[in-house]
C-alpha cells in the first residue's frame, strides 16, 4: 500500500512537471482568468516549496509552472501588472488560475474586489532589459593584478 502511494505521489509530480514545461515557459504561453490573494492569515505558514510565505512579498501559487518561475500578472480592469515568483501550489478553487500573497495583490489592486480578471505570462528578465539595445549605456570590464 505505502509503495503504491510513492509510485502514485512521483507519477503525479513527473506528470504536473511535463505539463508545465509544455504550458509554454518558453514565454509563449498566457492564460486568462481570475486571480484571488492569500489572506493575512497565511503569514509566516510554509508553501509547498518549503519556503516560507511572507504576506508583503512578491509570490504567487500555480497549479503547474515550476518553482521559481517568475509570471506576470496583469490586472484586466486597471493595467496594473506585478512580477511575482511561483513559490506554491494552488488555486484549488474552481475558476481561479492564481493565488497571490497580499502584498503582490495590493499592488495591481485585488485587495478591495478579491478575485479579478487577470492576464498571466512568464517573465523572462533578460528578454525584458529596458537598457538591451540603448546605445547610451556602456560597460567596461577592468581587470587587474594586485600583490
Amino acid at each position: 500500500m505505502r509503495f503504491t502511494k510513492i509510485v502514485s505521489l512521483l507519477l503525479f509530480f513527473f506528470a504536473s512537471t511535463a505539463f508545465a514545461v509544455a504550458g509554454g515557459n518558453d514565454g509563449t504561453h498566457v492564460a486568462f482568468g481570475k486571480a484571488s490573494y492569500y489572506g493575512k492569515g497565511a503569514n509566516r505558514r510554509f508553501t509547498a516549496s518549503g519556503e516560507r510565505h511572507y504576506s508583503d512579498s512578491m509570490v504567487c501559487a500555480h497549479k503547474s509552472y515550476p518553482f521559481g518561475t517568475l509570471l506576470k500578472v496583469t490586472n484586466l480592469r486597471n493595467g496594473e501588472e506585478v512580477i511575482v515568483k511561483v513559490n506554491d501550489r494552488g488555486p484549488f478553487v474552481k475558476g481561479r488560475i492564481i493565488d497571490l500573497s497580499y502584498g503582490a495583490a495590493k499592488k495591481i489592486g485585488l485587495v478591495p474586489a478579491g478575485i479579478v480578471e487577470v492576464k498571466v505570462e512568464v517573465y523572462h528578465p533578460l528578454e525584458n532589459n529596458p537598457f538591451e539595445g540603448d546605445s547610451t549605456t556602456n560597460s567596461t570590464l577592468s581587470t587587474g593584478s594586485f600583490q
